[in-house]
This record gives C-alpha cells, sequence and structure tokens, in this order.
C-alpha cells in the first residue's frame, strides 16, 4: 500500500511540469504570444579577424555565462548579462520589442556610474572589500550597458529577435541576435 502511494507521488510530480500561467497567456495577443519564452543571444561575425574576435567572446562569455533572456507572459523580462539579473518590462509595437530597464542586479539603473578605465586602479591597491565592490559595480555597468544596447528588438519572422547591426570593429561586423529556446 505504501510502496502504491509514493509510486502515485512520484508520477503525479513528474507529470506536473512548470509553464506559464495560462491565464496571463490568454490576455496576450498572438503576436505577444509568441514572444513569451526563454531565448539566447547569438553573435555572428563576419569580416577578416572573425575568427578571432568569436573566440575572444566565447571566452568573455564563458566567464560569466551566456546572455540569456526570458519574456514572461505579465509582460516583465529577465535577463542573464555579464553575470548580473536585469529586470523590466517589455512591450510590443508591430515588429519592435522594447525592453523597459527597472533594475539592475539589485540597483536602479540611474544608481550604476558608468565604468570608468580612466580611474581604475591596481587590484593590488584595493582591499578585499573594496576588489569584490569594485566587481560588482564593473559586472552591474557591463551588464546595463549590454541590456540598453538590446532594448529595442526587431521581431523576426524566423521567431529571432535581432538587434541593430553593431558597427564594423576591427575584427569585422557581427549582429547580435536572440535565439529562442526549444522547450
Amino acid at each position: 500500500m505504501r510502496f502504491l502511494l509514493i509510486l502515485a507521488l512520484f508520477v503525479s510530480l513528474a507529470g506536473c511540469k512548470k509553464g506559464y500561467d495560462p491565464a496571463l497567456m490568454s490576455r496576450l495577443n498572438a503576436a505577444e504570444h509568441k514572444l513569451v519564452g526563454k531565448y539566447k543571444l547569438e553573435i555572428e561575425v563576419t569580416g577578416e579577424g572573425s575568427k578571432q574576435f568569436k573566440e575572444i567572446m566565447q571566452a568573455m562569455a564563458g566567464k560569466d555565462g551566456d546572455t540569456t533572456l526570458e519574456c514572461q507572459p505579465d509582460k516583465s523580462f529577465q535577463m542573464r548579462s555579464s553575470g548580473v539579473n536585469v529586470h523590466g518590462t517589455w512591450t510590443l509595437e508591430k515588429e519592435t520589442l522594447w525592453l523597459a530597464i527597472n533594475k539592475v542586479g539589485d540597483q536602479k539603473p540611474s544608481e550604476i556610474q558608468p565604468f570608468n578605465f580612466e580611474n581604475m586602479k591596481s587590484g593590488f591597491d584595493l582591499s578585499s572589500a573594496e576588489r569584490d565592490k569594485f566587481l560588482k559595480d564593473f559586472s552591474a555597468s557591463m551588464a546595463l550597458e549590454q541590456a540598453e544596447s538590446l532594448s529595442k528588438l526587431r521581431v523576426g519572422v524566423d521567431g529571432m529577435l535581432y538587434a541593430d547591426a553593431g558597427e564594423p570593429t576591427l575584427f569585422g561586423s557581427f549582429t547580435s541576435y536572440f535565439k529562442k529556446e526549444t522547450q
């Protein structure tokens, strides 16, 4: 008897799949409905130095993880960038997805100081607490900068969310887009 109860509990827990709230999903129009889900940032590079640039980008992504975006049915979003969570709201206007940033980590965007390399001290000149604060501030600044650069996305017919093309660099030109994760 106990075995059957345990088996029934296991089967019911295994059958429960985390999904989005159906009531919230029903409030979205068809285009908005398609946006709800998880995405991963991809970067395509073309040009002479594209291989080196891609290696640099992969090394940087490996340090703090991939940049991800999740659009929720309540029209909120969470982006993970530079190891920091970015929260806000999203709106869809025709084929443009706008992300309004409300929080970066535990700070409002207005509380984050842009990172300034000119004022940077050597890590050896900082105490452990100062170094931790510096790293937290640096990560928040980088996350905010990336999130702001991705705050206007074009919704492609292929379901991808495209950022504006980046300026040509020393390594070539690149295109950033969020690819929806399959579920």
